[in-house]
């Protein structure tokens, strides 16, 4: 802000500046820069501008696991979350029922993010079958790999 502008007040969370260069009163509504030429003018238009309507968000119902996860969770999606992953994918915020849980709120990559549906919802089943038969497998081949009899070699 420059010497010539000052801050006079807050109209309706409305930051409203006065520039003595221009004797203009200035502020911004809607991301739109506005002027009037009294204080008065300046909160009647803050006051008739249209307001931009929230958007809602519906909660949506979702599992939470990648490729790696020993699991999927059930998650709530409760909102978009601004700025990206570092993988410049968008980000969600997420509420976790789970006790266990890091953290009951999180931003969670979409990348990790799946809808609850019929179709998903067999595929969760079908990565934790998956997943209990690599573990019976990791097991065999721990118990084959010790029971191999290991070289002999004597020392002179």
């Amino acid at each position: 802000m420059s010497d010539h502008c000052y801050n006079v007040t807050t109209h309706g969370g409305i930051v409203i500046t006065y520039d003595e260069q221009q004797s203009k009163f200035l502020f911004t509504v809607n991301g739109r820069e506005k002027s009037a030429a009294t204080l008065k003018e300046a909160k009647e238009k803050i006051d008739t501008q249209p307001k931009k309507p929230k958007k809602s968000f519906e909660r949506i119902e979702c599992w939470m696991g990648d490729a790696w996860s020993s699991k999927f969770e059930r998650v709530t999606v409760t909102a978009i979350a601004e700025g990206l992953d570092y993988e410049k994918n968008p980000q969600v915020w997420i509420s976790n029922p789970d006790p266990k849980a890091f953290s009951k709120r999180s931003k969670v990559s979409v990348t990790k993010i799946f809808p609850c549906n019929a179709v998903n919802d067999v595929q969760v089943e079908e990565v934790a079958e998956l997943r209990r038969r690599m573990e019976e497998l990791r097991k065999a081949i721990d118990k084959t790999f010790n029971a191999m009899e290991h070289l002999k070699v004597e020392k002179e």
